[in-house]
C-alpha cells in the first residue's frame, strides 16, 4: 500500500488485539513517533519492547494542546461504558474507532455525541504478522478522510475492507474475529489426535502445524474453491474419504461450525446491550 497520510494515533489499551495491532504497524514501518497508548498495566507495555511510542498510565496525562487524529479503542466491551465518555473532549479534531465485538456505532455516539466521526471495526489476531484481515462501517460523520485513516491502519496489517450493512458486523465477528481461534483449535485436536495413535508429541504438532500453513497458503493462492481442493486430496476408497465420512456427517464439522458461528453471533448481540 501506498502511504500518503501519517496520522497521530491514540490507542486506549494494550490487551491481545491492541497489542496485535501496535506489533504489526511497527513490524511495517509505520513512524512510532506518532503511536501514543493508553495502558495502566505496565506488563502491557514492556511486551511492545519499543522506546519510541509514547506512553500513559491514563487519559489525564496527556497534554491539554494534544490532539489525536485518530483514537482506536482496544478495551474490553464490558468497560466501555466508563472508559469511552473521558475521550469526548477529543471529538472535534479526531476520529474515533473501535475493535469492540459487539459495541454498535449507536453506542458510542451515545457515550461520544452523534456529532462525532465513529468507526467501528472487526479485526482478527493474523494482524500482528501483517496476515489479518478487517472490515469497517462507520455512521454519517465519517468523512473520506476518516476512510482514509482506517485503510491507512489496517491494509498496513493485512487486508481491510469497508461496507454499509452494519447489521452484517456480528456475523464478521463469529466467522473473522474468533475464527483464528477455530484454527488453532483444530491444530491443537489434530495434533492430540497425532499423539492418540502414537506419535511424540513433537512431531504430532509439527504435522499438524505445517499441515494447516501449507494448507492455507493453497487456498491462498490456488485458483479452485475449497471444495475443489478437498476433493483433490480425497480419493475413492482411500484414508482421507474414510475420516471425512466422519467429519461430513450430518453431526459432523459442517453442524458443528455452524453452531458454534451462531453462539458467537448471539454473544456479540448481547454485548451491545
Amino acid at each position: 500500500m501506498t502511504r500518503v497520510i501519517n496520522p497521530t494515533i491514540l490507542i486506549v489499551g494494550l490487551g491481545k488485539m491492541g497489542s496485535a495491532l501496535v506489533n504489526g504497524w511497527l513490524g511495517q514501518n509505520v513512524d512510532p513517533t506518532k503511536i501514543h497508548v493508553i495502558e495502566p498495566n505496565p506488563n502491557q507495555i514492556k511486551e511492545l519492547n519499543c522506546k519510541i511510542i509514547n506512553f500513559y498510565k491514563s487519559p489525564n496525562e496527556i497534554d491539554n494542546d494534544f490532539f489525536p487524529d485518530i483514537i482506536l479503542f482496544a478495551i474490553k466491551p464490558q468497560i466501555m461504558d466508563s472508559v469511552v465518555p473521558e475521550y469526548q473532549r477529543f471529538k472535534e479534531k479526531s476520529t474515533f474507532i473501535s475493535i469492540a465485538a459487539g459495541k454498535n456505532i449507536l453506542f458510542f455516539e451515545s457515550l461520544l455525541g452523534n456529532d462525532s466521526a465513529i468507526i467501528r471495526t472487526m479485526p482478527n489476531t493474523p494482524a500482528s504478522i501483517g496476515e489479518g484481515i478487517t472490515i469497517a462501517c462507520g455512521n454519517k460523520n465519517t468523512s473520506q478522510k476518516c476512510k482514509k485513516y482506517f485503510f491507512y491502519l489496517f491494509e498496513a496489517v493485512g487486508q481491510a475492507e469497508w461496507i454499509v450493512d452494519e447489521n452484517l458486523m456480528d456475523a464478521i465477528t463469529a466467522v473473522s474475529g474468533s475464527g483464528p481461534a477455530y484454527v488453532f483449535l483444530l491444530a491443537e485436536t489434530l495434533s492430540n489426535a497425532g499423539v492418540k495413535a502414537g506419535l511424540n508429541k513433537n512431531m504430532a504438532q509439527k504435522l499438524s502445524v505445517q499441515t494447516i500453513i501449507g494448507s492455507s497458503l493453497m487456498l491462498k493462492y490456488s485458483e479452485e474453491n475449497p471444495s475443489v481442493l478437498r476433493n483433490n486430496v480425497t480419493s475413492p476408497g482411500g484414508t482421507t474419504e474414510a475420516a471425512l465420512s466422519i467429519l461430513m456427517n450430518e453431526k459432523g464439522l459442517n453442524s458443528l461450525i455452524c453452531e458454534a458461528v451462531e453462539t458467537a453471533i448471539k454473544r456479540s448481540r448481547a454485548l451491545s446491550k
